[in-house]
């Protein structure tokens, strides 16, 4: 009986989710509240929002993806917070922190990477789709059931506070990040940006997993594919995406190699726009691809 109860509540809340997603008023208000926080945490890095409304423009208007019907258009902000994360909750509305954006050394294929990312998670509307898994493991959860009584929202008052902490910010399976990985590649690629992009920001993020301190707050890695693999998985769509031809060395001795038709082509070496031997090697490769 429990099993069949989570289904059906399941179900329910993903058709929920989906018509709060197609809302305009509910999208607002999460832009809203998202501000408020800001306004309390004090303005974001100038530099950082001009990057993020570049990257996000050029994704939006040239990105190779397809918003259902029942999906809203993307709106974006960049929150001034010490967190390397940026989220897409259920209405379309991409956030990013800027320390992660300072972190990425303002390297845009790096953020199109990310942000496309976080579109993904959008347009696959995973958020609404994970929350049947979501709720059948948290069923007997006090939070769960108290965060499915979402009857009274309106377009007057803001969700409920324990329905949103019960969604924010990663509330997606593993399964789905890894689609998110493949999906938001095609997307930033097709917009024109370096496809070693996504590669390279797995090499900025696996130095942050290592160095998590730096920041106040970081996201889980547990819930992610680890991220070593995902730099190989980037690795593997960038060089598919170079009909074969560009790979850079992952071994210690061939770290910031890059190989064309498996001949080296040139090792970089230390670090140049904040970006280290890796990531260049990536970059580079990228634009060979």
């Amino acid at each position: 009986i429990e099993a069949v109860f989570g289904v059906v509540m399941g179900s329910m809340m993903r058709s929920q989710l989906l018509t709060l997603g197609d809302n305009p008023a509910v999208q607002a208000e999460l832009f809203s509240e998202a501000g408020k926080s800001q306004a309390e945490d004090g303005a974001p890095d100038e530099r950082a929002v001009s990057v993020t409304d570049d990257v996000m423009t050029r994704l939006v208007e040239q990105g190779d993806y397809a918003l259902k019907n029942n999906s809203l258009p993307f709106r974006w902000q960049v929150l001034h917070k010490d967190e390397f994360n940026a989220y897409c909750d259920y209405a379309d509305h991409v956030c990013v922190y800027d320390k992660l954006v300072a972190a990425c050394h303002y390297q845009e294929d790096e953020l199109a990477a990310v942000l496309a990312h976080e579109m993904a998670h959008g347009y696959n509307q995973h958020v609404a789709r994970d929350a049947q898994k979501t709720i059948v493991a948290s069923m007997l959860s006090d939070v769960a059931l108290d965060a499915f009584d979402v009857s009274s929202v309106g377009v007057g008052s803001l969700i409920p506070e324990v329905f949103t902490n019960f969604l924010v910010v990663k509330n997606t399976s593993v399964a789905s990040e890894k689609r998110a990985d493949e999906s938001g590649f095609y997307t930033m690629a097709s917009a024109g940006f370096n496809p070693g992009g996504a590669a390279a920001m797995m090499a900025r993020m696996l130095y942050f997993t290592e160095h998590s301190s730096q920041f106040e707050d970081f996201f889980f890695p547990s819930d992610h594919p680890d991220t070593r693999v995902r730099m190989g998985r980037m690795a593997k769509l960038m060089n598919a995406y170079g009909i074969g031809h560009p790979t850079v060395g992952t071994d210690a001795g061939t770290l910031g190699n890059v190989y064309v038709d498996k001949e080296l082509l040139l090792t970089a070496g230390g670090e140049e726009d904040g970006l280290d031997a890796t990531e260049q090697a990536y970059l580079i490769a990228g634009g060979i691809a």
